[in-house]
């Protein structure tokens, strides 16, 4: 499918063609354009806990967290990958570890 194809299937169903063609590319392009910009936020157990991660402190830590997916767990392109996690941030690292490597999160 071309580009002008895309287009007129998205303005036909009313929706809006995106620029990055996955989530971890999506990640990745603000992670270049605002590094320092908050991204996560986590209030742990105790609401005085705050914990901040920024644009590019996730993305190098998804980045690790999916090389070691691939490596310990042979995690690729299309496999899916069943999940049970909680309302946590390594819940978030996890999910997009996985869609780096192309893998498709199973909730």
């Amino acid at each position: 499918m071309d580009e002008k194809m895309n287009m007129e299937i998205a303005e036909k169903h009313g929706a809006y063609p995106l620029s990055y063609r996955s989530i971890f590319q999506a990640l990745q392009a603000h992670a270049q354009e605002d590094p320092g910009r908050e991204f996560l936020i986590y209030y742990g157990d105790d609401e005085r806990k705050r914990f901040v991660y920024n644009f590019i402190a996730f993305e190098t830590a998804v980045i690790k967290l999916a090389a070691a997916f691939a490596e310990r767990y042979q995690i690729g392109r299309g496999d899916r990958v069943a999940t049970l996690m909680f309302n946590h941030p390594h819940t978030v690292f996890s999910y997009f570890a996985i869609w780096a490597l192309g893998a498709v999160v199973v909730p």
